[in-house]
């Protein structure tokens, strides 16, 4: 029995779903690899595929196990630049169920069809966009949605219960202590704070300006933590130490005794998801 084989389009279409699938792979693992990289390693898997597909050799095993152990693990290998052998399992795995996942859903959509290459080629496109998309949604919503926790301050035998956003760009740190500060508009906290401390505080995140008047021994637990924002290279903002703050972020929940929290005007009261900013120490 004979097959005809036509190299030119078994060897397009190869490369094409080679690029597809090790594009989705990227993604998911997030190398750093370019997509030039894997167009090419792409390129240079697919010819080598069809040489040892045409080459004589005796049983169909020792072609597969070429191809599939052979080629397919180095290429992946090589167009993703990955290091470990943990990486590369995790990289060929994920080759396979997406190589049978775009071979069940290619075979749905052409069962039955007299599709032709171009037409193969299309779908495989729409079917790589999809999945792509895909990804790109659960990412968005994961690293979003992921960041938001229940957060509860505790202080004077009185609690606060808020929704609290981990930010990764919040590093800053008590310059004594070196603890991690967290930040609160001034309209939230004000309830865990005394009349003197509420004054204190409005007055100087008004006016930026220091009470001498004021006797220290009363707002003793008040500190400046320095920062750095757009429009204000050196700002100081006013900090408290609370008892405790706990945290349900997922499955975990923290407890953090002595907390610094720091105290800013309502920039951020607008946004209803979140009343205070995490520092990321708190949650890693």
């Amino acid at each position: 029995m004979y097959y005809e084989l036509y190299v030119d389009v078994l060897f397009l279409i190869n490369m094409c779903m080679n690029f597809f699938i090790l594009s989705i792979i990227k993604k998911v693992l997030r190398c750093t690899a370019t997509y030039l990289r894997i167009f090419l390693i792409s390129v240079i898997s697919s010819m080598l595929t069809i040489i040892i597909i045409v080459l004589p050799l005796k049983g169909i095993i020792i072609k597969y196990i070429l191809i599939h152990l052979g080629i397919n693990v180095v290429s992946t290998k090589i167009a993703l630049k990955l290091k470990g052998r943990i990486n590369i399992l995790k990289a060929v795995a994920l080759l396979y169920i997406l190589t049978f996942l775009f071979g069940g859903i290619l075979n749905f959509l052409t069962f039955g069809r007299d599709f032709n290459a171009e037409q193969l080629l299309l779908s495989g496109l729409v079917v790589f966009i999809l999945i792509r998309g895909a990804i790109i949604i659960y990412t968005f919503y994961k690293r979003n949605l992921g960041r938001i926790c229940q957060v509860t301050i505790s202080q004077n035998y009185r609690q606060l219960n808020m929704k609290g956003l981990v930010d990764t760009g919040n590093s800053l740190v008590e310059p004594f202590s070196k603890k991690p500060v967290n930040i609160v508009p001034f309209e939230v906290i004000k309830d865990l704070l005394t009349q003197k401390q509420i004054s204190y505080i409005k007055t100087f995140l008004e006016y930026e300006t220091f009470d001498s008047n004021v006797e220290w021994d009363e707002l003793n637990q008040i500190c400046y933590v320095p920062y750095c924002s757009v429009g204000k290279k050196n700002g100081l903002l006013p900090a408290i130490k609370v008892e405790k703050i706990n945290i349900i972020h997922g499955e975990k929940v923290i407890e953090v005794k002595g907390p610094m929290i720091g105290i800013c005007q309502n920039e951020f009261m607008s946004d209803k998801r979140y009343q205070i900013i995490l520092n990321p120490k708190l949650v890693d």
